[in-house]
C-alpha cells in the first residue's frame, strides 16, 4: 500500500508537487513515495530518470519523504523517520545520509542551481526552521507557532518561497 507521494519532473517541488525550473535545463524526473509491506513499517522509495526506472530502497523505518532536484545538484531526497530525526541526502541516491535535526513533525525541499539545496523542517514545538545552499549551512529560525503545514520551491531567477500555515490559520508566505 502506497501512503504517500512526493514526486519531482525538474526542478522545484514540494511534496506531491510537479515543476520545471524557470529558465533551467530539465533534470531526470525523481519520484519518491513512502510504502507499507507489513504492518505499519514504511519504507522510503524513490527512483530516478524513467518512470520505468527501478525503485531504490532508501530507508526503513520513516514517517514523511521530500524531494527535489535540479541539473547542477542532482537528487535532493530528506525522509522524517519515525522516532522524528530528519536525515537528508543529496547528489545521487547512494549518497550518504547526513542527519540534520531532531524532534521533527515535517519536512519540505526544493532545489535550484544558484540557490542550492532548500530545506524546510517544521519541529515539534511548531518552529519552523530553515536552512539553504548546502546541508551543512546553519538553520535559520524562520517562525514560530507553526501548525498547518510547509511548503517550499525555489527557482534559479526568484530564489527561495516559504509558505506556512499557523495555528491560528494565517498563511504566511
Amino acid at each position: 500500500m502506497v501512503a504517500a507521494v512526493a514526486a519531482l519532473a525538474a526542478g522545484l517541488a514540494a511534496p506531491g508537487a510537479l515543476a520545471a525550473e524557470a529558465g533551467g535545463s530539465a533534470t531526470p524526473p525523481l519520484i519518491g513515495v513512502l510504502f507499507s509491506s507489513q504492518g505499519n513499517n514504511l519504507n522510503a522509495l524513490v527512483k530516478e530518470g524513467s518512470l520505468t526506472a527501478n525503485w531504490n530502497d532508501e530507508r526503513n523505518g520513516v514517517q514523511w519523504i521530500a524531494v527535489a532536484s535540479d541539473p547542477k545538484n542532482g537528487p535532493l531526497i530528506a525522509v522524517l523517520t519515525d522516532s522524528g530525526e530528519l536525515l537528508v541526502k543529496e547528489g545521487s541516491l547512494t549518497a550518504n545520509w547526513n542527519h540534520e535535526l531532531s524532534n521533527v513533525q515535517q519536512v519540505a525541499v526544493a532545489s535550484d542551481t544558484k540557490h542550492g539545496p532548500l530545506i524546510a523542517a517544521l519541529t515539534d514545538s511548531g518552529e519552523l526552521m530553515v536552512k539553504e545552499g548546502s546541508l551543512t549551512a546553519n538553520w535559520n529560525h524562520e517562525l514560530s507557532n507553526v501548525g498547518g503545514g510547509v511548503a517550499v520551491a525555489s527557482d534559479a531567477r526568484s530564489g527561495p518561497l516559504i509558505a506556512a500555515l499557523t495555528d491560528s490559520g494565517e498563511l504566511m508566505v
